[in-house]
């Protein structure tokens, strides 16, 4: 557990430093240095300031501002192309597709695949075409059913729109991530709500000391991990100022699997270094 609050701690440190201006580096940990990790607050990173700035904040009112969520979520994941399709409710899936291929013809980045893979598992196809078609319009045409209600919590409506096609938990997670600074704030787990992802399954094993397992029942992650969270986030509040909610500690296990396979000697798969230019440190 100390080895991940030091990470923890390091890593919000090093945002802290960036952010008012210090010179690089901000770290003496060479691993922390040499490669990207996302921050320790989801809303820290700049992906989530963009989607915020783009989506969440001006059309928090609207009923179906879950549903551009989902496309920036699960489709996009990257302000610059999020910004040219622009606000997609009505959903328009031409306009969708003509923005992606521009792109792509142009040579231009048009989804941010690294974190949150676009392609449709056992699916082959153009790839706008095919998110499109297996993932968006199905989810938009039920849209009535998907549509977070006044007494949902949470889960009740992660777990609604898991069913949605090629959602699944862990993708329905991280709209839910996002939509409940706009709505469901009221939400009784607001602050206890998580959705596990491979990485944060992995560094519990880690934190726990086991070698990591592939698959292990969510139940049984979520019930780990709460305990986990309890402990640790008061000494991570001392130790950082923030006080953070349990999607966000779901985060900190991802990264820290990361951190771990680095430290480790394990390989780099899924992990990217970072090359300073003189510009701010992406977050």
């Amino acid at each position: 557990m100390q080895q991940l609050l030091n990470f923890i701690t390091e890593r919000e440190s090093i945002r802290r430093k960036r952010e008012a201006g210090l010179p690089f580096p901000w770290t003496d940990n060479p691993i922390l240095r040499d490669y990207k990790f996302c921050n320790i607050s989801r809303e820290h990173d700049a992906v989530t300031k963009g989607v915020a700035a783009l989506y969440r904040e001006p059309h928090r009112n609207d009923a179906d501002m879950w549903f551009a969520l989902v496309v920036a979520r699960r489709a996009v994941n990257w302000p610059d192309t999020l910004k040219e399709i622009g606000y997609p409710v009505p959903w328009s899936p031409d306009k969708f597709k003509s923005v992606i291929r521009a792109r792509q013809a142009e040579g231009l980045k048009a989804f941010e695949a690294q974190a949150y893979k676009v392609m449709v598992s056992g699916q082959t196809g153009e790839q706008a075409e095919l998110i499109v078609s297996r993932v968006l319009n199905p989810i938009w045409q039920r849209r009535d059913y998907y549509r977070p209600r006044p007494t949902d919590t949470l889960a009740a409506f992660c777990a609604r729109l898991s069913e949605g096609p090629f959602m699944g938990g862990f993708y329905s997670g991280q709209v839910v991530a996002d939509l409940k600074y706009a709505q469901l704030t009221d939400a009784p787990d607001w602050w206890t709500f998580a959705v596990s992802g491979p990485g944060s399954r992995r560094g519990l094993d880690r934190v726990m000391g086991r070698a990591p397992r592939k698959y292990w029942a969510e139940s049984e992650w979520y019930a780990e991990f709460s305990r986990l969270y309890a402990t640790m986030k008061l000494p991570i509040r001392a130790a950082t100022g923030l006080t953070l909610h349990a999607a966000d500690f779901q985060s900190c296990l991802c990264e820290y699997d990361k951190f771990c396979r680095l430290l480790n000697g394990e390989g780099t798969r899924s992990v990217r270094r970072y090359v300073y230019t003189g510009l701010p440190k992406a977050s």
